[in-house]
């Protein structure tokens, strides 16, 4: 017994890990819990939760992967159900604790990705030498890509099916940074005073956002320009724009860049109405109409909460003054 806490220490562990005596949960195990957690916010409360992962973690106390996906659950809890800011302040309290946990382990695929969320949260609060020597510590080339490894392996095997599915997934996840990276290059040009510029990049994104298939994104880039300009009026059309397509699901099977995932939507519901369920849309990742409007409902509410607290919105506060009563009009 005198031997164990300067094992514990030569191990870089601590007792309760050392001591415990359980298996290492599967992916599998870890996605289960992961929804019991979510069903528990929802039908609970989100203090519950985060008890509820307290108490997974004390259990399995040497499960990086386990840590690391609850500490991501957190940061978006406050999407999957409603939270006071008091509340939100906790739970990024307890991702923060668990995501640093995650940078010190021994695991460097994990590692990197918690020093990648924490180095995105201090950027957002401002302090850049933290976030700095977090970024020193990712690699530049963190592994190979292992999507494109198994889309070569499936076209090889002329696979059609799976080399589809994999590759439609893979232009998904493109189109989504591309986005990302032209609204923040419009908001450089705006920064560089070339307001021309910048209007020609949101165009193009409204562009790229109609090949993608999704109205809401095409306006966002623009409206990401106008509130750097601080243009009210011009703010205000566009978030009709937007709350108006939030109202239109989207239908993939108007698009050719989603074939073998519509499919795979097809044959979910065909299961589905076999069970006597209600049929399902063709949306978005396979959101159906329940999905589809609960979706709806909490990026709307997403989007109040910035417009009513977040700072780059006090201009449109002082224009309009009860942003909330304008938000639910519009």
């Amino acid at each position: 017994m005198t031997l164990l806490s300067p094992l514990a220490r030569l191990l870089k562990t601590d007792l309760n890990t050392l001591l415990c005596f359980r298996e290492n949960l599967t992916t599998e195990d870890i996605v289960s819990y992961m929804a019991e957690v979510s069903e528990i916010a929802r039908k609970t409360s989100v203090d519950s939760a985060v008890e509820r992962i307290r108490e997974l973690v004390k259990e399995y106390p040497s499960c990086v992967e386990l840590m690391h996906q609850m500490a991501s659950l957190l940061t978006g809890l406050s999407i999957i159900v409603p939270c006071t800011a008091e509340q939100q302040e906790r739970n990024t309290a307890v991702a923060v604790e668990l995501f640093e946990r995650v940078a010190e382990s021994d695991d460097p695929a994990y590692a990197n990705r918690a020093r990648y969320m924490l180095a995105s949260r201090l950027i957002q609060e401002e302090e850049y030498d933290r976030a700095g020597q977090l970024i020193d510590k990712i690699p530049t080339y963190d592994g190979l890509d292992k999507g494109q490894l198994q889309i070569s392996m499936e076209m090889k095997k002329k696979n059609a099916g799976a080399a589809g599915k994999l590759l439609e997934q893979k232009i998904n996840q493109l189109l989504q940074e591309v986005f990302l990276q032209l609204d923040q290059l419009a908001t450089v040009a705006v920064w560089e005073n070339d307001r021309d510029r910048a209007w020609a990049l949101a165009e193009y994104a409204q562009q790229v956002m109609g090949i993608y298939g999704w109205d809401y994104s095409k306006y966002t880039v623009a409206f990401s320009v106008a509130v750097e300009e601080k243009d009210a009026e011009k703010c205000r059309e566009l978030l009709e724009v937007m709350m108006d397509s939030l109202e239109k699901p989207v239908d993939l099977s108007e698009s050719i860049l989603y074939t073998h995932l519509r499919k795979k939507d097809d044959e979910t519901q065909s299961k589905e109405n076999n069970h006597n369920e209600p049929e399902i849309d063709g949306t978005q990742d396979g959101e159906g109409r329940n999905g589809g409007n609960e979706m709806t409902q909490q990026m709307k509410s997403a989007l109040l909460a910035a417009l009513e607290k977040d700072e780059k919105f006090a201009f449109l506060r002082e224009k309009y003054g009860d942003i909330g009563k304008w938000f639910e009009k519009v």
